[in-house]
């Protein structure tokens, strides 16, 4: 979540129109080009955060955590997809050497077509997921309910700015789920050094 968090603070502005959209590539774009390359290395690095909630989650909550990791993962993979296409996809149509109108009008057709809305869809099973995963942290009594809502508020937050293009309702949406997590992370490391280690005995059979 750090690393989205940069990314969201590295990233020019939000329009939901795709002419304005990229004139603010083309006015950004190195700025452009590395907030959605850290972006996509920030959903690299939550698949292994995921599988350590799955893990958490189903030592006691083991529907939970299949049902939240399945989604959170499905969803994780088709907002990948949808990053590559608003980063990498823009950033080559907003150079000074395509024609701005064309590309608006390609961008438009894009966003706008059933194959993208369906991949909208399944990307929000990342938020489900999360949110599922946080009621199984909850009810596993892993994390207290503070840590856990922190957790779910920025999930909701950070995909309400998504759906209204609002950088900063989505900063502070990725923000608290940095805290959320930072915070549970913290808590299980502290619990996994306070663990005695296991003593060897010696079978006194063997003994000579």
């Amino acid at each position: 979540p750090l690393v989205l968090l940069a990314g969201e603070l590295l990233h020019p502005e939000f329009h939901l129109d795709p002419a304005r959209q990229l004139a603010v590539a083309a006015a950004n774009p190195d700025r452009w080009y590395l907030a959605h390359l850290l972006s996509l290395i920030g959903f690299a690095l939550l698949v292994p955060a995921i599988l350590g909630l799955i893990q958490l989650v189903g030592q006691r909550r083991a529907a939970l955590a299949d049902l939240g990791g399945t989604l959170a993962l499905l969803g994780v993979l088709a907002a990948s997809g949808l990053l590559s296409i608003d980063g990498f996809g823009v950033w080559q149509m907003a150079q000074p050497a395509a024609d701005r109108a064309e590309m608006a009008a390609l961008l438009d057709r894009i966003l706008t077509s059933p194959g993208m809305l369906t991949l909208y869809l399944v990307s929000l099973a990342s938020a489900v997921g999360l949110l599922v995963l946080v009621v199984g942290l909850y009810r596993a009594q892993v994390v207290p309910a503070w840590t856990a809502g922190l957790v779910a508020i920025g999930v909701a937050v950070w995909f309400t700015g998504e759906a209204a293009a609002s950088k900063a309702t989505m900063v502070a949406g990725v923000a608290l789920l940095a805290l959320g997590l930072g915070l549970t992370g913290r808590r299980m490391l502290g619990a996994s050094t306070q663990q005695p280690p296991q003593s060897s005995t010696v079978d006194p059979t063997l003994t000579p």
